[in-house]
């Protein structure tokens, strides 16, 4: 009488579990056999497909590692050990979107992130997860939505998701990068138009906002803070710079320059618009897309390459006061 309870019950799980159809009514079949014969091995038997029904055919979603009640895991493809997201302060990441219930994504994101990015975009087991992950390593993640912070869908809007419960994630490490090497992807890629070089500026201080100010496409970094008169149209300014690309390859020797500042055409429109955030004893990198340089094309002389971005390290040596410049 046992063995039929026990029989019966287990036929209930299989008829109601989340397995594969063919997994469920072949365990169907079975257990209706051994029923028949009511042998003490039927009975061990079904004791053990008990066990496997438990632990198998509840499985919420199959060939994936349960991290947690909320979080599965499925690895596609390995990567190199030694090369780890969380040993790197940058990695690029190809990433696909989409309800859970769907292998294929609804949207396909290349992510250029930060330790910092990392640990906005996502919940700390998630976290915990993409930095264990390395260089060409793929994973699929089985997550709740609220997993993902907001402040990626900010980046990444995705209005089609928003009624999604779980969500599917495709991770794949497309590269990790050391400063040296981070820098001179993004400027190749604003130079083969992969990013805009805005963004590539931008990016550049992905792990360091507090460093630097944003003033619309420029971008300011303060090295060295003065206490003299501002610059502002009309006053005589006496500045030294060195020009460098992006990826901090220096174009040109030290120059001085002593000139009335505010007149269109006398310097770089990003270079200008830069210093009358100056004063005084200031130095400063200001950074600043090609088009507020030398052109979208680079420069006549073929130094600067076309779309590249540059930046300026300036020091504001002396400004004059308002009246003493001649007529």
């Amino acid at each position: 009488m046992y063995l039929l309870h026990l029989g019966s019950a287990l036929l209930n799980i299989c008829r109601f579990a989340k397995c594969p159809n063919s997994g469920r009514f072949s365990m169907i079949r079975a257990i209706n056999l051994l029923m028949k014969r009511k042998t003490a091995s039927s009975y061990l038997t079904i004791s053990m497909l008990t066990a496997i029904v438990v632990v198998s055919c509840n499985d919420r979603y199959q060939g994936f590692e349960n991290l947690d009640a909320n979080h599965w895991m499925k690895l596609e493809a390995l990567g190199d050990d030694a090369n780890k997201v969380r040993d790197q302060k940058y990695m690029l990441m190809q990433i696909g979107l989409g309800d859970s219930t769907n292998e294929k994504p609804v949207h396909i994101y290349k992510v250029v992130g930060g330790i910092t990015q990392l640990q906005e975009m996502a919940d700390t087991l998630l976290r915990t997860q993409l930095g264990m992950m390395t260089k060409g390593e793929k994973r699929v993640f089985i997550i709740p939505y609220k997993a993902i912070r907001g402040s990626f869908f900010d980046v990444y809007p995705d209005s089609m998701l928003e009624g999604s419960t779980m969500l599917r994630l495709n991770v794949q490490v497309l590269q990790v990068f050391h400063d040296s090497t981070f820098v001179n992807y993004l400027m190749n890629a604003a130079q083969l138009g992969e990013i805009s070089e805005s963004e590539a500026i931008d990016q550049l201080f992905l792990n360091d906002r507090e460093e630097v100010e944003e003033h619309g496409r420029i971008v300011l970094k303060r090295l060295e803070t003065g206490m003299g008169d501002t610059v502002r149209a009309g006053r005589e300014v006496c500045i030294q710079y060195h020009t460098y690309l992006l990826n901090g390859l220096q174009l040109d020797s030290l120059t001085t320059l002593t000139f009335p500042f505010g007149k269109s055409g006398q310097l770089l429109s990003g270079l200008q618009y830069g210093l009358s955030l100056l004063r005084q004893g200031d130095r400063a990198l200001i950074y600043v897309p090609s088009d507020l340089a030398f052109g979208e094309k680079g420069s006549s002389t073929g130094i600067v390459p076309p779309r590249t971005p540059v930046y300026f390290d300036v020091s504001v040596l002396s400004v004059s006061k308002e009246g003493t410049l001649k007529p």
